[in-house]
């Protein structure tokens, strides 16, 4: 999932995402991303920002530059080999 909030966030899309999905990322819940855990917060986060395009816009921008901050595409291509590396040792 964290592939996926990653993605969002370096397409500037505001995103709304539980606390799981975004565990490991560095960011700061309200200014970088909305977070939810019931279908209910889901439900309000997302209407809030359908309805308050500002809002929206604030927090796409936000994470945009999160992402361009925090976020280097060879750095977890890198992260990827690694892991593959360490698999195909192991099946080995």
């Amino acid at each position: 999932m964290r592939v996926k909030v990653l993605e969002s966030l370096a397409a500037g899309k505001a995103v709304v995402a539980s606390a799981r999905a975004v565990e490991g990322l560095d960011v700061t819940p309200g200014r970088d991303l909305l977070l939810a855990e019931s279908d209910e917060e889901f439900c309000t986060a997302i209407s809030t920002l359908l309805a308050d395009d500002g809002r929206r816009l604030e927090l796409g921008a936000a994470a945009r530059r999160w992402a361009a901050a925090n976020f280097e595409p060879d750095r977890a291509v890198e992260a990827y080999e690694a892991l593959y590396r360490r698999l195909l040792a192991a099946a080995r």
